[in-house]
């Protein structure tokens, strides 16, 4: 019942809506046509105030420091799993640095301390 109610209702008032922008029509156009001019600038207006509001105090705005530290790990992500073509220049990084490796091999003030070693130890390391 409450609902057949609402869709008459909601009937009734577009008909009247309909009536009235043909009588429009016909007797001033010229006024109509403002009049829609002016109905759509203000719903503009409305619509952009308050998508800026509701950006500015939405907590996944852009500018929050959340947002900006995932833009950085989605950056490094992107360039550790890059397309192969990078990885080729990584590994000749790689070569390089393992050049600079070697050069420190023997530091004299690094010292190595041997630990208790249990007879299992072997079977421990991953082959």
């Amino acid at each position: 019942m409450r609902r057949n109610t609402t869709s008459i209702l909601i009937a009734f008032i577009a008909g009247l809506a309909i009536v009235g922008f043909f009588t429009m029509l016909i007797k001033n156009p010229g006024r109509l046509f403002t009049s829609i001019l002016l109905m759509l600038g203000v719903a503009f207006l409305i619509f952009f105030v308050i998508r800026a509001v509701l950006n500015r105090a939405s907590p996944g705005s852009g500018n929050s420091g959340e947002m900006k530290k995932y833009r950085q790990a989605v950056k490094r992500s992107n360039e550790k799993y890059s397309p192969k073509q990078k990885k080729v220049n990584n590994k000749k990084q790689a070569s390089a640095r393992k050049g600079m490796n070697r050069k420190r091999k023997n530091v004299p003030y690094l010292k190595v301390i041997d630990g208790k070693k249990s007879a299992n130890s072997k079977n421990d390391q991953a082959n």
